[in-house]
């Protein structure tokens, strides 16, 4: 191996002091520089979207419940309450989250005459409620009264009968 001279040496020397003295800016890979304006881009539009989204909902509230349709209470059972019942259970919740199997046994059990209450979520704010009453297929007659009484297959009453 050669020996190196001092110049080369103290060459040498300055120029690595020079490296660490000088800050050169770092070389930006364009490519990397382009995706990150596309992510940022895209993010922005996520953001921007999701809000549009929410000011939306927010406004028109579009999931809530407008409207209760009820069908199958004639006879034994009042439509008329069942249609208050509901609407003071219902009206105005988000139908996803209203809880329709508690709002059925609310039903069931304040209308013993009804003898299976159906509900079914119609999108986008509408509830159909179907009611099936039970049928009379006999008169019965107290021993303490003279009115005849409904009573059906399971031996509930229903009401009492019209002389006609």
């Amino acid at each position: 191996m050669k020996k190196k001279s001092a110049s080369t040496l103290i060459y040498f020397h300055d120029k690595v002091r020079r490296k660490s003295l000088v800050k050169r800016p770092k070389r930006v890979n364009k490519e990397r520089r382009v995706n990150n304006v596309i992510t940022v881009i895209k993010l922005l539009g996520f953001f921007i979207l999701v809000g549009v989204l929410l000011w939306f909902y927010i406004k028109y509230q579009p999931l809530n419940i407008n409207s209760v349709e009820i069908s199958g209470a004639e006879r034994f059972v009042s439509q008329k309450d069942v249609q208050k019942i509901t609407e003071e259970k219902a009206l105005g919740k988000n139908i996803v989250l209203l809880n329709s199997e508690d709002l059925q046994k609310n039903i069931a059990t304040n209308f013993l005459a009804s003898k299976s209450v159906a509900i079914k979520k119609v999108l986008h704010s509408r509830l159909k409620i179907k009611i099936i009453e039970r049928i009379p297929i006999a008169l019965i007659l107290p021993k303490d009264s003279q009115d005849f009484l409904f009573v059906d297959a399971q031996g509930f009453i229903l009401g009492l009968a019209d002389k006609s």
